[in-house]
């Protein structure tokens, strides 16, 4: 009878957090990005594990995944050149590449180089997560979404720490900029530089 219970209790929490995240945001995606950088088209990679477009910032590759004949041209014509897109944020494990990150583009268009400068912001909707800091270690504080974890860098505002403790195992939206940890390689070690925390029901 207890394993019974709690195997339904269970249930009920996974339940009402997927009725969260449909609640809180039913047209969006669980990880939205705009990103800056270099675009490249016609790329070729080992096992054909590649939607043949990328796009680079900060020494981090995506990969672009266009949806239409439009979008192709403009790829094409924007080889090597500087360039924006608005998009969704997956993770996607095959053969040759552990871990390939790849952006279902909306939007993609020049950039203004001069009001944008390289490297991605995100939006994501997940499960926030902290830890206490114990000896030898300190606390941190992750997002969950998408099945994606990042680590969060709360430094920009002074309250956000005790507002991620105060929202801890509870849906949340963060907003910040995507960062790698100097000296580490891309996906491994990357954070969300947070600029902004909050429960969906308070964002506009």
């Amino acid at each position: 009878m207890f394993r019974l219970a709690s195997g339904l209790f269970g249930v009920l929490i996974v339940s009402a957090f997927v009725f969260a995240v449909e609640r809180a945001k039913p047209n969006e995606p669980p990880i939205s990005v705009e990103c800056h950088g270099q675009l490249r088209h016609g790329v070729v990679a080992i096992g054909g594990e590649s939607t043949g477009t990328t796009i680079t910032f900060d020494g981090t590759i995506w990969e672009l995944d266009l949806k239409d004949d439009a979008a192709r041209a403009f790829a094409e014509s924007h080889h090597k050149k500087s360039v924006t897109i608005l998009g969704s944020l997956r993770r996607v494990t095959s053969i040759e590449v552990p871990a390939r990150w790849i952006v279902s583009v909306e939007q993609l268009s020049e950039r203004d180089v001069r009001s944008h400068k390289e490297g991605a912001s995100v939006t994501c909707l997940g499960m926030l997560r902290t830890t206490t800091a114990v000896p030898g270690n300190a606390a941190t504080t992750v997002i969950e979404a998408a099945g994606i974890t990042w680590q969060l860098d709360l430094t920009a505002d002074a309250n956000l720490p005790s507002k991620a403790k105060s929202l801890s195992r509870m849906l949340v939206i963060v907003k910040g900029r995507i960062e790698r940890v100097p000296g580490t390689t891309f996906p491994q070690s990357t954070i969300i530089r947070v600029s902004k925390l909050d429960e969906p029901s308070t964002q506009k």
